[in-house]
């Protein structure tokens, strides 16, 4: 199972580690020897239609995210709109996912002794993260099916995204955070390196066939 807890703090105030942070997330290896974690708070503005007219309502957004090292197996993302689980994510996820690539490869631009940043994908950065993303929309969400297993809004990914995006790009630019981007980064480094090394040997496989089967 999985508990998310979200502690009080500051609307805005910057993303920080899980000692003094504003959300934990507590499921299948996210307390392991080895954890780093960070959480998010903010809002941000978003244009909707209300009535025919356009309307500039405020979305909060919240979120946990913590790695744990060595636990390839790990990849769990919990979201939640207006606290409704949505199992199959839906464009708050989306938001979240390209939000958290996008931060982790401009952090790794600038450390020292990382080498093939251009090479993670957003499935290198799964390895070992446990996350949970909330939205709170004061407007009527859009789901997909009866059951609100997926978020379908698509006005809030772009919001999600910057909110996620400057709020870690903040925290792992601190000095006393780069430990944590930089075992974040590792660790995604490797899933890229073990993944190109898979797409190479399954290449020479199907080359050692190919020349087989003309023999």
């Amino acid at each position: 199972g999985v508990a998310v807890e979200w502690e009080d703090g500051a609307v805005g105030d910057g993303c920080r580690g899980f000692g003094g942070g504003v959300g934990r997330v507590e499921g299948d290896g996210a307390d392991e020897d080895g954890a780093e974690g960070v959480g998010v708070n903010d809002e941000a503005p978003v244009e909707v239609e209300r009535n025919g007219a356009p309307e500039t309502r405020t979305l909060k957004v919240q979120a946990a995210l913590q790695y744990v090292s060595g636990a390839e197996e790990v990849t769990q993302l919990y979201a939640f709109t207006n606290g409704i689980f949505n199992p199959d994510g839906g464009s708050h996820v989306s938001g979240f996912q390209s939000a958290l690539t996008r931060a982790l490869k401009t952090t790794a631009a600038g450390l020292r002794g990382l080498k093939g940043v251009a090479d993670i994908s957003g499935t290198d950065i799964l390895p070992g993260r446990t996350a949970a993303i909330a939205i709170t929309m004061p407007w009527e969400p859009k789901f997909e099916g009866q059951t609100k297993r997926k978020l379908l809004s698509p006005e809030i990914q772009g919001p999600v995204n910057s909110v996620v995006y400057q709020e870690l790009q903040t925290c792992f630019s601190r000095s006393k955070n780069s430990k944590i981007a930089r075992a974040i980064i590792q660790q995604a480094l490797d899933a890229a390196h073990g993944r190109k090394a898979a797409a190479k040997a399954r290449q020479l496989a199907a080359g050692r066939g190919v020349a087989d089967a003309a023999r």
